[in-house]
């Protein structure tokens, strides 16, 4: 994607249907550039009109109906030096019988290119709603201070981050191993900071009825992340999405 790029997604899952949306690579958005505006085919020359770009915007709304499975699994986002992305996605489950499952994850940027944290701004959110109450939202502003490299500073060592999130009844039994397996973790004085950390937080409508759970993961190499997502956060989804599939698409 690249600068003044605005992107809507329109999905509809209809009743007992699964559905997986993947992408075909990473999400590369390109650095920040100046824009001109086009009148006539004609580019305006006074500099009083010339305006910068409003960086690259995505929006996807999904609406999933009953008895129906969402698997919302992009590759990572990986921002450019000075790029500027703002995303915004809304998923609405119909009732409690709908479920979804919506991965959104990033990187520090190109790395093979020395960039580490570079970007402008990365601005990306998630709204999850349950009729027409909204039970669950979560937001990651990352903003360069062009300065002090605070951000580098306070993103390093990891080099990927991802939000997972997990609601609904047709995904519970991987729900709850995952709550099972974090809820396993022992916690003992460490020398250094972990190749991969990640932590669990129970999604429920009321006190000690599971309805959900979401996972935060970092780590200090995007295939470390992925890994745990193939092998642990995602694990066993063969009977809904078929054998292997997920491991080549994602």
């Amino acid at each position: 994607m690249v600068s003044g790029d605005s992107v809507f997604l329109s999905v509809e899952i209809h009743p007992n249907v699964n559905l997986m949306s993947l992408t075909q690579g990473s999400t590369k958005i390109y650095k920040q550039r100046p824009g001109k505006m086009f009148l006539n085919n004609n580019i305006l020359q006074n500099e009083e009109e010339i305006k910068s770009s409003e960086g690259t915007k995505q929006k996807i709304n999904a609406f999933i109906h009953k008895n129906s499975l969402l698997l919302q699994l992009p590759e990572p986002t990986t921002c450019f030096r000075d790029a500027d992305f703002t995303q915004r996605q809304l998923f609405t489950l119909q009732d409690i019988t709908s479920s979804v499952i919506i991965l959104d994850w990033f990187t520090c940027g190109r790395m093979s290119r020395g960039e580490r944290w570079d970007f402008f701004k990365y601005d990306s959110g998630i709204d999850l709603v349950l009729g027409d109450k909204l039970i669950f939202r979560d937001v990651v502003l990352l903003k360069s201070d062009n300065q002090n490299n605070i951000l580098k500073k306070r993103l390093e060592p990891y080099e990927c981050y991802a939000t997972l999130v997990l609601y609904g009844p047709k995904i519970m039994p991987l729900i709850n191993f995952i709550i099972e397996e974090f809820n396993n973790i022992v916690i003992g004085k460490i020398n250094k900071m972990p190749e991969l950390v990640w932590s669990a937080s129970i999604l429920g409508e009321k006190q000690n009825i599971i309805n959900g759970v979401v996972v935060k993961i970092a780590g200090i190499t995007t295939e470390l992340v992925r890994n745990f997502l193939v092998k642990v956060a995602l694990k066993d989804l063969e009977d809904i999405i078929g054998e292997n599939l997920f491991e080549r698409a994602l």
